[in-house]
């Protein structure tokens, strides 16, 4: 029974949560967070970037009912312990003070027990966690433009806008490999905590092949050395920290989304809703191809560095418009432009008669008719070349009937 421990029961309901965040379903998502968090306390891990997630999708009063929803599964599981005793069952649940056995650390075998069980050990540890988890939530959030967008409507309360999905499985998983590299230990067990998250992370990074397969390799070699060693534990952290490194460093678009934060797409949403008289309209009807019907009270719903999101309330559903080659949008001032623009080609299009689906159809028309007249173009070229290979053929007869009858006559 020792070894059968609860991190994978916990690690499961969280990544069930993580697909749930990533589909925009934080309700139900919020509630397997909470119950994952009751079985290992690890999962806390992910909850800064859980929380901003909430803030830019829901805004304060959805993010204050969700942050409710899970504080009161903790109530409820915990309840039979804080009848009889609180205080002893909270000190215990989250007790931050603890000290680890020094025998099965994993990542930090190269110090001495003295240096691993020292308070300001532990307090170097928490400041490189704090501070490694402001710079990366800086970079995805966007923190001060994310505060001042939800405070400009603190108590609004609106539909949740969508989040790609990337840009949620990669904030939570980037925010759970943060307290891997900054843990106090880490035991052979806790390697469920992040290794299927590690593949994805690597993926992430604009490293070579080589180096990615190496930190894994040895990842590997770390939690497969028993008991650990000092090359085992460097090895571990620093592959982890350089991975940590490079993923904050990383430029790449198609690996780190850039984040448009939340003041910056509330703006852009008001000025197409506001500014831009019946824009959202004609968006609808030029690159939606929708019917005026359908289009009455076209709204903007959110917009993202990819997509416009409108809201067409006849159908009940929402219609995504792409950028394209313009995206992604990473600014206010460029998603401006960009915006401007698609709303110049939109009126100048439905003015012409024209919508993106019927140029669409008309080239798809003109493809085929051209693919027609070369076809019928080419088809007398193969009847002439038909007609000179049966006469060639019927020449080469010919002359082989008439020198057989040639041979058959010299012989007789």
């Amino acid at each position: 029974m020792l070894r059968m421990f609860n991190d994978g029961v916990a690690m499961m309901l969280l990544f069930l949560a993580v697909y749930l965040f990533a589909r925009q379903r934080w309700r139900w998502g919020c509630v397997l967070f909470s119950l994952a968090v009751s079985i290992k306390m690890n999962v806390l891990l992910f909850a800064p970037a859980l929380f901003f997630l909430l803030l830019q999708s829901c805004g304060i009063l959805r993010t204050a009912w969700y942050l409710l929803v899970c504080a009161a599964i903790q109530v409820a599981l915990g309840y039979p312990f804080l009848k009889h005793n609180w205080w002893g069952y909270v000190n215990r649940a989250f007790d931050l003070s603890r000290v680890f056995a020094f025998k099965w650390t994993v990542n930090w075998r190269f110090l001495d027990e003295a240096t691993f069980v020292s308070g300001g050990f532990a307090l170097l540890l928490l400041l490189g966690h704090v501070f490694f988890m402001v710079l990366l939530l800086d970079k995805h959030f966007h923190i001060v433009g994310t505060i001042r967008a939800v405070m400009m409507k603190p108590f609004a309360v609106y539909e949740p806008f969508p989040i790609q999905s990337e840009i949620v499985v990669t904030s939570l998983f980037v925010m759970n490999f943060v307290g891997v590299v900054f843990s106090r230990t880490l035991h052979y067990q806790f390697y469920a905590w992040y290794y299927p998250t590690l593949p994805y992370l690597l993926w992430c990074s604009d490293l070579p092949l080589l180096l990615k397969m190496a930190a894994l390799l040895n990842n590997e070699y770390a939690f497969n050395t028993f008991p650990s060693t000092t090359m085992s534990s460097i090895m571990l952290q620093l592959t982890n920290l350089f991975l940590l490194i490079t993923l904050y460093l990383n430029q790449k678009s198609n690996s780190f989304v850039p984040y448009l934060d939340a003041e910056s797409r509330l703006k852009l949403t008001a000025f197409v809703n506001e500014e831009c008289f019946d824009g959202a309209r004609q968006l609808a009807l030029y690159y939606g191809s929708v019917t005026e019907n359908l289009a009455d009270g076209a709204r903007v719903a959110s917009i993202d560095e990819h997509e416009v999101v409108l809201s067409l309330p006849t159908m009940k559903l929402t219609l995504a418009v792409g950028f394209g080659s313009s995206g992604p949008v990473t600014g206010e001032g460029y998603g401006r432009q960009v915006l401007t623009e698609m709303l110049r080609e939109a009126g100048a299009g439905l003015r012409a008669g024209n919508t993106m689906g019927k140029l669409i159809s008309r080239e798809y028309t003109k493809e085929k008719e051209l693919e027609r007249l070369v076809n019928a173009l080419d088809e007398p070229h193969e009847r002439t070349d038909a007609r000179q290979s049966l006469r060639q053929r019927t020449t080469a007869t010919t002359v082989t009937t008439t020198t057989t009858s040639t041979m058959t006559t010299t012989s007789v």
